[in-house]
């Protein structure tokens, strides 16, 4: 099995004019099987990677669920994800996301403050930043300190090229207020990719699924170019903008778009 041969199987059969549906995923999870090499049913095994993927995919850094979350949910689908699945069930996934939207939201509240708070660069202090030693936080007090030493990290990171501690605030909320813009914009197409790709790695390390949006993006990327308008692109803090034109292209004759516009 090929990345891109699955991942365009994937793509022609999705359709991209409307949402894709709980059911649409449970025969798109068939139609990996169909084409897989070594399995062929979702069980039980597949079940737990899953949720331990679709888990991690929401909360890398473990900065956002609580030990009680994560335990909540192996509780009740560790072993069940497959079988809810069949039946086109995906509360297992509704439970993921909304808890996980929930903890987002109480962590930009204390994102902020700390954003405002004063930091201490002479003080000797530790982050573990290897995911795989670390644990799930046990209670918020745990979480906040965590969120503490980020927070100051990527401060002390800006002041190295900024120096101002008034613009190393005001970077650092233009980047949670666009991360923050970024999550609720979140749609039930890019839930159920997260999903899918967190099935797709439990069966290998080489295959996902993109969606007809994300695989244009993908091209976007790595092409840095859009063909179709004439346009030249570049990636600069974490936006695309526009690098040239192509004289006579579209957007050129167009005259509205201009070179350092940026592609939101």
């Amino acid at each position: 099995m090929t990345l891109g041969l699955l991942t365009l199987v994937m793509l022609s059969w999705a359709n991209p004019s409307q949402a894709i549906t709980c059911a649409e995923v449970r025969e798109l999870t068939k139609v990996y099987f169909k084409m897989h090499f070594t399995y062929h049913s979702f069980d039980d095994e597949l079940s737990k990677r899953t949720l331990d993927n679709f888990i991690k995919a929401w909360d890398p850094g473990k900065v956002y669920f609580l030990k009680a979350d994560v335990d909540n949910f192996k509780k009740k689908y560790s072993t069940k994800l497959d079988d809810m699945l069949s039946k086109a069930n995906c509360k297992a996934i509704d439970d993921v996301v909304n808890t996980y939207s929930k903890r987002y939201a109480d962590r930009q509240l204390l994102i902020k403050k700390l954003i405002g708070s004063k930091w201490d660069f002479k003080k000797d202090e530790y982050m573990e930043i290897d995911r795989k030693k670390m644990k799930y936080a046990k209670t918020t007090e745990e979480i906040a300190e965590r969120w503490r030493k980020r927070i100051k990290f990527q401060a002390l990171q800006l002041k190295m090229t900024v120096g101002d501690v008034k613009e190393i605030r005001s970077k650092l909320k233009k980047r949670y207020s666009l991360a923050t813009k970024r999550h609720n914009e979140l749609t039930s197409d890019d839930v159920y990719a997260v999903f899918l790709n967190a099935f797709s790695a439990s069966l290998d390390p080489h295959s996902e699924y993109y969606n007809p949006e994300q695989l244009e993006d993908f091209r976007i990327q790595t092409r840095l170019s859009l063909e179709g308008i004439g346009a030249v692109l570049r990636s600069e803090d974490g936006f695309t903008t526009i690098q040239s034109l192509v004289p006579g292209g579209a957007a050129w004759n167009s005259g509205k778009i201009k070179v350092d516009d940026k592609i939101i």
